[in-house]
C-alpha cells in the first residue's frame, strides 16, 4: 500500500490506517496529528480545512521514517524529541526517561510541602521535569538536581535554558555521594528514583522496555528498594531539621517503603495513592 498522493488529506489516512496495524484506531489517529504538527507545522484545523494542501516531497520522506520509527514501538516522544509535563514541552532523548503524568502529582505535592524560600535537591533528576517545575512554578525556591548521566544532565541544562529556570545541574553517583554534599542543607528532598523490578520486564510495553533508559527504571529483584534506603541514608543528614523526603515508588512497594523510612529515623510518613488509586507517593519528615 503507497499514499495515493501527497494531498495531506491522503497522507493523514494512509498514516492513520498504516499506524492502526500497531495501535487502536483512536491512539493512531492522535499519533498521525501529532507527528504531522510537530515535524511539519501543520496543526489540527489545518488539517481539517485544508485536505488539499500538497505536501513536499521532502516533507513527505520526514513523516515518513517518523511515522516508521514509530510503527516499530519507539516512542513518540523520542522521535519527535519532546514530552510534555505540567503543561510545559521538555526535550527528552534515550538518555532520559519520557515525563509521566504520575510523576506531575509528585510536583503538586512537593509544591504544596514547600515554604518560602525553601531549598529543595532532585535526585534522579533525567529530563529535569521535576526541578525545572518546582522552579518556575515557585521562582522564589532554589533548586539542585542530580544524576549519575552526564547525557541525562546535559539534557536537563537544555531543557532549564529553553525555560529560563535557574537551576544547578550536578553530576553525581547517590551511592557515592558524600554526607553534606551537594554543598549546604536543604528542606525538601524529592527523587523518583529507578523501581521497576528485574522480573517486571514480562509485562512492560515493547516501546518502554526496548527504548527507555534501563539504567533511570531497573532494579534487581532482591534489592529493589536499594535506592530508597540509600537516600534515605543521604537524607537523613542533608535535611534541615523538619526537612521533608518525598518519594515516587513502585506501587508494589508502598508498605514496605514507609517501614523503611520508619526504620531509618523519619517520622511523620504518609503513603499517598496517585489518580489512578494505586500506591505511588510516599512523604517522611526529619
Amino acid at each position: 500500500m503507497q499514499v495515493a498522493s501527497n494531498r495531506l488529506a491522503d497522507v493523514v489516512s494512509y498514516y492513520r490506517q498504516y499506524l492502526q496495524q500497531h495501535f487502536d484506531k483512536t491512539e493512531a489517529a492522535t499519533l498521525v496529528g501529532w507527528v504531522i504538527e510537530e515535524k511539519l507545522g501543520i496543526n489540527r484545523l489545518k488539517m481539517l480545512t485544508e485536505s488539499d494542501y500538497r505536501l513536499s516531497e521532502s516533507e513527505l520522506l520526514t513523516v515518513h521514517f517518523a511515522f516508521k520509527r514509530i510503527a516499530g514501538h519507539e516512542p513518540v516522544q523520542y522521535v519527535l524529541g519532546k514530552g510534555w509535563f505540567y503543561g510545559r514541552p521538555f526535550s527528552v532523548s534515550p538518555s532520559v526517561l519520557i515525563p509521566r503524568r504520575e510523576t506531575e502529582e509528585l510536583v503538586a505535592w512537593a509544591l504544596e510541602l514547600s515554604d518560602y524560600g525553601r531549598r529543595i535537591l532532585d535526585i534522579g533528576s533525567g529530563s529535569g521535569c521535576i526541578a525545572i517545575t518546582l522552579k518556575l512554578e515557585r521562582p522564589d525556591l532554589s533548586v539542585v538536581a542530580i544524576d549519575i548521566s552526564a547525557d541525562a544532565l546535559e539534557t536537563g541544562r537544555r531543557n532549564a535554558e529553553m525555560h529560563a529556570a535557574a537551576v544547578e545541574f550536578i553530576q553525581v553517583d547517590i551511592f557515592q555521594l558524600p554526607v553534606g554534599g551537594p554543598e549546604g542543607r536543604f528542606d525538601l528532598i524529592v527523587s523518583n528514583p529507578p523501581y521497576v523490578r528485574e522480573s517486571e520486564k514480562t509485562l512492560m510495553q515493547p516501546d518502554v522496555l526496548n527504548h527507555e533508559p534501563t539504567l533511570a527504571l531497573f532494579v534487581p529483584d532482591d534489592d529493589p528498594l536499594r535506592f530508597y534506603h540509600r537516600i534515605g541514608e543521604y537524607a537523613l543528614p542533608a535535611l534541615n531539621e523538619g526537612g521533608i523526603l518525598l518519594f515516587e515508588i513502585n506501587e508494589a512497594f508502598g508498605p514496605a517503603t514507609v517501614e523503611l523510612l520508619n526504620q531509618l529515623g523519619f517520622h511523620d510518613v504518609v503513603l499517598r495513592n496517585d489518580m489512578q488509586q494505586r500506591n505511588r507517593m510516599v512523604k517522611g519528615i526529619k
